[in-house]
């Protein structure tokens, strides 16, 4: 199975004023999707490479500290550096978002992750522990089974211990 990428795929152009702002919200907006935010709408007469910008600062809060993308402000970048930058930000995101160092403890996630081969949507929840922890009891572990000493094992249970009957 296939993890589809959070751009789904698709390669931002070779210039991000190819790109309209509608498009460049959508790749953003389906990456962070799992984490339950969104990056904020473009306003009237906002040119595209200033939304990027922008869009770019508010999705970053997605990745963990550790990450060098959470510590770059996005509207200092260079035109040329910023189609880069979003591609590695977009990859970033789609990792952090399967990451279960980025939740908080106790915390479960879910991640909807649609596999490409027939469309399903797997759904998968992601913590840093397991949700079956707590399930378990304290209980005896079985080191041996004592059988009478002068008949087999399958006897000894009432078996027949023939061979291919």
């Amino acid at each position: 199975m296939k993890i589809v990428d959070a751009t789904d795929g698709k390669i931002l152009p070779t210039t991000i004023e190819n790109f309209t702002t509608g498009e460049i919200r959508d790749a953003y907006n389906r990456s962070i999707e799992a984490l339950d935010r969104v990056v904020p709408e473009p306003t009237i007469g906002e040119s595209t490479l200033s939304y990027a910008r922008r869009a770019a600062n508010a999705a970053k809060r997605a990745l963990p500290r550790a990450d060098p993308l959470s510590r770059l402000d996005f509207a200092e970048v260079p035109d040329s550096a910023l189609r880069t930058l979003s591609n590695e930000l977009l990859r970033n995101i789609s990792t952090a978002v399967l990451d279960p160092e980025t939740t908080a403890p106790g915390e479960l996630r879910m991640v909807p992750i649609r596999n490409t081969e027939n469309n399903l949507v797997e759904r998968r929840f992601i913590g840093r522990d397991s949700f079956v922890k707590g399930l378990g009891l304290p209980s005896r572990r079985v080191t041996a089974i004592n059988a009478p000493a002068r008949e087999n094992l399958m006897a000894a249970y009432g078996m027949s211990g023939g061979r291919g009957r």
